[in-house]
């Protein structure tokens, strides 16, 4: 904490992190919820 460069370069790592795990986590959803409104399709027929 010390250490601003060190602290913006952390921060900046992290944030990437976050950001990525952000969008694996939109597209995980996505894929449920188009796989469970296929079953639901399936099983209306």
């Amino acid at each position: 904490m010390q250490d601003e460069e060190n602290w913006n370069a952390a921060h900046s790592f992290s944030g990437r992190i976050w950001g990525t795990s952000g969008i694996l986590c939109m597209l995980c959803t996505l894929h449920l919820i188009k796989s469970v409104s296929k079953e639901a399709c399936i099983k209306a027929k």
